[in-house]
């Protein structure tokens, strides 16, 4: 089915943007926004209407370091149900399938750091991106979250933390202004009923605030995951058991006094003890390091050595790109960052566990998504290269599998 030739179409530009919600650092923030942009889909045929088989397909499966050439997989009302060697998968009656004719089949892509809006849903589909993680909700995001998945709006799976906790001023809408312990730990209580996957931390929290934030949370058994706010620093957010650290702040912090940006030069064995705090901690950071290139290019190379050193320490990486805040594309950008990891010196297979299944095991959701093995969701994405070796070929898919629907770029 895969069409000779098949490519991403010209773009398409879409329509007006969402209310900026953001996660850069505090103050203004340069318009550097690319066109926000989607390609066009059809879709061929949805595993909820019979089988669907990728047959003749490179596999990637992510939950294991293999190349498994002329394999099929078969897919049946949204979730893989079997991988093996073309032929020996046992197809049911009226199975329809895809010849991936050598191409390489990974799982989808996921983008761990957005600013979702319904405009920018399908861009991330037709780059592959299956997946997002939401790192600030707004009234309505819940909504179209459930929207998509029952198909009424093509985009991502969304996994969404609460909006931003900080304290004045407010930087971005729908910002939960918390100036004392006990608007704290009421706001905690509040927003543990909204059906958020946790609590985004942002920069000017005190530390009595933050401090409750975390007790508060951790009562609750919700994870805290965000900016290491100025106040707090990296120590505390590390022993707090803040999960995910975004954007390298707190790094530059401990070792130059320098809250944003990174100057001067690279303190190679500083921050290999921090790499191994990180480690020791269990945190995982999400670097977002094209949109800070194009914010900061004077602090990029350190920021770049940064992530090199925290990957070679072993410590936890997230791939995403803070699309959705008027600086970087949503869904195109995906494969920018991770050429920011390649540049830093991340092979490109632990770049893509770091963009598939490391998500999911972030998120507690291991064998969820981001494999290709029975059981995960029916999200794919299939690629002319092989991203393994060079994650520059992980940019325009010959097709997507979305929840077990497969999609291909109109002719």
């Amino acid at each position: 089915m895969i069409r000779a030739g098949s490519s991403l179409l010209p773009w398409l530009v879409f329509g007006a943007v969402a209310p900026a919600l953001s996660c850069g650092s505090s103050g203004t923030e340069p318009d550097l926004r690319l066109p926000q942009v989607a390609a066009p889909l059809d879709t061929v045929f949805s595993s909820q209407d019979g089988p669907v088989a990728v047959v003749n397909a490179t596999v990637l499966p992510m939950n294991r370091n293999e190349r498994l050439t002329a394999h099929t997989v078969l897919v049946e009302s949204g979730t893989i149900s079997a991988l093996g060697p073309d032929g020996t998968v046992s197809l049911p009656a009226g199975t329809r399938t895809v010849d991936a004719e050598g191409a390489f089949l990974l799982p989808g892509l996921v983008d761990a750091h957005v600013h979702m809006d319904q405009e920018d849903a399908p861009a991330y589909v037709a780059h592959g991106i299956t997946s997002v993680r939401n790192m600030w909700g707004w009234p309505g995001l819940l909504t179209i979250r459930d929207r998509i998945s029952v198909g009424e709006i093509l985009g991502p799976t969304i996994y969404s933390y609460s909006p931003g906790l900080d304290d004045d001023p407010a930087y971005w809408p729908f910002t939960q202004i918390l100036a004392t312990p006990e608007e704290a730990r009421a706001k905690v209580q509040e927003l543990a009923t909204g059906d958020w996957i946790g609590y985004k931390l942002y920069t000017d929290l005190t530390r009595p605030v933050y401090d409750a934030i975390v007790d508060e949370a951790t009562a609750i058994g919700l994870p805290v995951a965000g900016h290491v706010p100025i106040h707090v620093g990296l120590d505390r957010a590390l022993e707090a058991g803040q999960t995910s650290l975004e954007h390298m702040l707190g790094y530059s912090q401990s070792l130059t006094g320098a809250y944003s940006g990174w100057p001067g030069s690279f303190d190679e064995a500083g921050m290999r003890l921090l790499a191994q705090a990180t480690l020791e901690a269990g945190a995982w950071n999400c670097p977002t390091l094209e949109i800070l290139r194009l914010q900061n290019a004077s602090a990029h190379g350190n920021r770049s050595e940064g992530v090199r050193v925290l990957w070679e320490e072993g410590a936890e990486l997230l791939v995403g790109t803070d699309s959705g805040i008027d600086v970087t594309a949503p869904g195109s950008s995906l494969r920018d960052e991770m050429l920011r990891f390649q540049e830093a010196g991340v092979p490109p297979y632990d770049i893509l566990r770091d963009a598939t299944v490391d998500v999911a095991r972030f998120l507690g959701m291991e064998g969820a998504f981001g494999v290709i093995a029975p059981g995960a969701r029916g999200d794919l994405v299939l690629f002319a290269g092989d991203p393994s070796t060079d994650v520059s070929h992980a940019g325009e898919p010959l097709g997507v599998m979305l929840r077990g629907t497969w999609l291909e770029p109109q002719p």
